[in-house]
């Protein structure tokens, strides 16, 4: 059972690749997904940039040109508490996002935002154009 559950574990992403072989299946799949989520984040950042109220941090998804990036973004909403950002995003979009210091203390200390912390929002292999649009839509709702 273990072989077998392991060997369809693989199999499911390299099902959309496209390649003959099961390692270049598998590689293929893992680009186009990079491709797309690199497309949505990009789409996701601009969408939170174009916010007055909103400060991004880390590396925008276009600073190094194919450095490997993870798909995920810290922002603050200036005058709003990250609890109530993430809680305002649960209940009148149904996007769910993380918030808080993660693990972080001394950094939020040193970037001000000790009290409140970070909004953290990501795309992942499943997540959608829409998704991103509804994200957008409610930290712009909330930041007015």
């Amino acid at each position: 059972e273990a072989l077998a559950g392991t060997t369809a574990a693989i199999d499911v992403p390299g099902s959309i690749g496209t390649a003959a072989s099961r390692r270049a299946r598998i590689e293929t799949a893992y680009d186009a997904i990079h491709e797309r989520s690199s497309a949505l984040f990009a789409s996701m950042w601009n969408g939170l940039a174009s916010i007055p109220a909103v400060t991004l941090y880390g590396p925008a998804p276009t600073s190094a040109p194919g450095a490997p990036r993870a798909p995920t973004v810290a922002f603050t909403v200036k005058g709003v508490d990250s609890s109530v950002v993430a809680t305002r995003l649960a209940a009148e979009g149904g996007v769910f996002v993380s918030n808080g210091r993660f693990y972080a203390a001394t950094l939020a200390e040193r970037m001000g935002v000790s009290r409140s912390g970070w909004v953290r929002a990501g795309c992942a292999c499943y997540t959608t154009g829409g998704e991103v649009e509804r994200l957008v839509r409610g930290v712009r709702a909330i930041s007015s």
